[in-house]
């Protein structure tokens, strides 16, 4: 089943309002997850947010594991994002995360994503950099390291875009022990 999902809040104490858009995805429930993040994004853009931010891998779920080595699968998520993108609100910036298929000759085959979604395209697609592979993460296994930078432009402001790991990676000892890069100051 579906748990309920509290409403988009949209903060403002800039020029710019921003909505973090908390949704329960349900792993390889593309149509479901995408019908979701775009009564989010709506429901954003009605309160006047800018920018709508979904959490990672959210047209996927998260987890997706080993429904990223099915093709059928993953052929999928390029047509369900440019629909996504083709029904947002035109001047929303939805920053949403999704599997994106890499070239061929490159292994592992795909990136952990984040689209970003505006004008009714996809705009800019941004890579996360730093992939956890400890503990219950297995994120090596199935995506390659993004590049920095991973910079947008917003209501005349530049946004630095991080996800999940790469915003820990704050100088902490943990960070430190883990990863050479910190790609909140290359932004």
């Amino acid at each position: 089943g579906v748990i309920d999902e509290p409403p988009c809040t949209a903060q403002s104490s800039s020029p710019m309002r921003i909505a973090l858009c908390q949704i329960n995805p349900l792993v390889g429930d593309l149509e479901g997850n995408a019908r979701r993040i775009l009564e989010r994004g709506r429901e954003a853009h009605q309160q006047g947010a800018l920018l709508a931010l979904f959490p990672e891998l959210a047209l996927v779920g998260y987890p997706p594991r080993d429904l990223l080595d099915r093709p059928s699968f993953v052929a999928r998520i390029e047509g369900t994002l440019a629909k996504l993108a083709a029904d947002m609100p035109e001047e929303l910036c939805a920053l949403v995360g999704f599997p994106e298929l890499a070239p061929s000759d490159q292994r592992p085959r795909l990136y952990n994503s984040v689209a970003v979604l505006r004008g009714g395209e996809v705009q800019q697609v941004l890579r996360k950099q730093l992939l956890p592979s400890y503990d219950v993460f297995d994120e090596r296994r199935y995506f390659a390291r993004g590049e920095p930078p991973a910079l947008i432009e917003v209501g005349g402001l530049k946004v630095g875009v991080t996800i999940c790991e790469d915003a820990w990676a704050d100088g902490g000892d943990l960070a430190v022990s883990r990863y050479a890069q910190n790609p909140v100051e290359a932004v």
